[in-house]
């Protein structure tokens, strides 16, 4: 079977704008609908969120869902409404957690001064049970120019590259996936003879490998095979 690939433009991205904070929607998510935009595959979120300083933002999460939270400047609190443990991630670490339908995610931002962003995807899944999280760092600068593994389920494997301009790179997928879902965090790459700038995505099917080269210095993508 050949593979298919769509491109989803940054700039084309939904947005949802409140006095304290701004998300952007890669995919279908509230009022933002577009026939172009649905989920792929088991991901159906990828959200990239900024708070502003003492600002909260609440998910309502309607079904079970794997959800990964990757902070990507400062760091934010985290508490599911229904317990009353509230936990701290920054840049440098990710979150993941099982969260069960009809919850309440509450992410918050601490700091006093200086907007926080970061990037929040949900991923179905079928299982059900309590919600549990877990927290792990990860080191982006110590391993330029090759792919970090962040978290590996039965559904997604997830990688984090920072890559020097011109340096290219071979996914060869793990033989439970078939597909990749990529997303520009900073710089510009090209991915299959397709160019990638940042906050463009990108989703390929069946497929056994994927080439990728960083076309500018610091450039950082983020990588779910599915």
């Amino acid at each position: 079977m050949a593979s298919e690939s769509v491109i989803y433009l940054g700039d084309e991205r939904g947005i949802t704008r409140s006095s304290s904070y701004e998300s952007f929607h890669t995919f279908n998510f509230g009022s933002y609908q577009k026939e172009y935009r649905n989920p792929f595959m088991g991901l159906t979120v990828f959200n990239e969120d900024m708070l502003k300083p003492r600002s909260m933002l609440t998910y309502s999460v309607p079904e079970n869902y794997f959800v990964f939270v990757l902070p990507v400047v400062g760091g934010i609190e985290f508490k599911i409404k229904e317990n009353d443990s509230i936990t701290f991630i920054e840049a440098g670490q990710q979150l993941i957690i099982n969260v069960k339908e009809a919850s309440q995610l509450i992410l918050v931002n601490p700091y006093q001064t200086g907007s926080v962003s970061f990037i929040c995807c949900w991923f179905r899944r079928e299982r059900t049970g309590s919600d549990t999280h877990a927290i792990s760092s990860f080191d982006l600068e110590g391993s330029q120019n090759k792919l970090v593994c962040l978290f590996s389920t039965e559904v997604v494997k997830a990688h984090l590259g920072k890559f020097a301009g011109r340096q290219d790179f071979v996914l060869k997928l793990d033989k439970d996936h078939s597909s990749i879902f990529a997303f520009v965090i900073e710089g510009a790459f090209e991915f299959q003879n397709r160019l990638l700038q940042p906050k463009d995505a990108l989703s390929i099917n069946s497929v056994l490998e994927v080439e990728f080269e960083a076309l500018s210095n610091g450039a950082i993508v983020l990588i779910f095979e599915l």
